[in-house]
Order: C-alpha cells, then structure tokens, then sequence
C-alpha cells in the first residue's frame, strides 16, 4: 500500500460514515444544519482514526513477527559462517531457506548491496527500516566486528543467545501483563452479565410488587 493509496482510505473512511450520518440527521431535524455538526465532525474523527489503527496494528504485527524469527535466522547464519562462506553468503542462504516480513527485510538489503550500495550502509538502512533494538545491536555488532578484523561466527552466536533471553523476559513480561489485559473485558463484559442475571428476578419481583400496591 503506497501513502498515497493510504490517505485516500483515511479520507475515504473519514468522509462517507459522516456524510451518511450528517444527511440521516438533517431529514431527522428538518434541515437544520447545527444539529449534525457536532454528530459530524465525530463520525468523522471516528472513521479517520480506524485506518490508522488498523496500519499501527499490522505494524505492530509485523514487528512482533520479525522479532520472533530473529533468533532462528541468526543461528543459520551462524552456521552458514561456521561453514566457511562469507557474510553477504550466508545472507543469501538465510533469505531463501526462510520466510516472513525479516526476510523480506533480508532480501531488499541483498539486493541493494547488489546495486552497489556498500555493505556497511545496507545493514545500517536494516536497521532503520525495522525500527527493532535487536536488529540495530546485532548490526552494530557485525560492523564493529568486521571493523576490527574479529571473527564474526563467536559474535553471533553471542548475540543469538542473548536475543534468546530477551524473548524468554518478553514472554515472562506478557504473562505478567495477562491478568491486567483481562481486567477490562471482566469489568466491561463479564461483570454487567452477572449483574443482570443476579439481579434481573429480583428487579422485577420488586417491580411486581410496588405494582401490586
């Protein structure tokens, strides 16, 4: 999706919910313009912020997906190294052995290493575009490696292990954060059930008899 496609959406799902909803409430009010304004204006609001929320959540996503097939990818790599082939080498066997939005990621920046772009300022665009903590680490760590003449193989193997541990502290993190997460539908959904349920006989017994009185 190009920007251009996805500003058209937003003003698309911006303008007809409220146009819609401006002409139901001027037949409703008899023409009266200032009436639907306010009803307007937050149909609107409203119709414009659900493309945005619905991007920030596939990035989001995308994000969630990339760093959990970080630790994977670093391994092959590591062993296509350990084997004796070269950085951009083991690259190009971790983009075709594998899949998903990281390697896809991989992929744009082998190509553009192919059209000439150095190396060095290829990794440091993946980074960028990823917008992950983990990847830059593991960037900068490959740059300062070849920097200084290191072998890269112990590096990433380090670094595969500590992204290890911080998948395992995110999914502690979450499982912590579950009984928050649930505190909402419980009060919002659950809760106003039960009242109904608990106190519905007893509203109408009560109901019945100040109507018997």
């Amino acid at each position: 999706m190009t920007a251009t496609t996805f500003w058209t959406l937003v003003f698309g799902a911006g303008a007809v919910p409220a146009g819609a909803y401006a002409l139901l409430i001027l037949v409703a009010s008899q023409g009266r313009p200032s009436a639907a304004l306010l009803p307007t204006a937050l149909f609107s609001a409203l119709g414009a912020l659900l493309p945005v929320y619905w991007l920030s959540s596939r990035a989001r996503a995308r994000k969630n997906r990339m760093l959990a097939a970080l630790p994977d990818s670093l391994d092959l790599l590591t062993i296509c190294l350990e084997a004796g082939l070269s950085l951009d080498g083991a690259f190009h066997q971790v983009a075709e052995k594998q899949s998903g939005p990281l390697v896809e990621e991989l992929r744009r920046m082998l190509r553009e290493i192919g059209l000439g772009k150095i190396r060095r300022q290829a990794l440091l665009d993946l980074a960028d575009r990823t917008e992950i903590d983990d990847v830059r680490t593991l960037v900068n760590a490959i740059i300062q490696a070849e920097q200084m003449g290191t072998s890269l193989a112990p590096v990433l193997r380090a670094q595969g292990q500590r992204l290890r541990v911080r998948r395992r502290q995110r999914a502690e993190q979450e499982a912590r954060r579950a009984p928050v997460k649930m505190v909402f539908p419980l009060v919002f959904c659950l809760m106003p059930s039960l009242f109904i349920i608990i106190l519905g006989p007893l509203i109408i017994s009560l109901v019945d008899f100040l109507a018997g009185q």
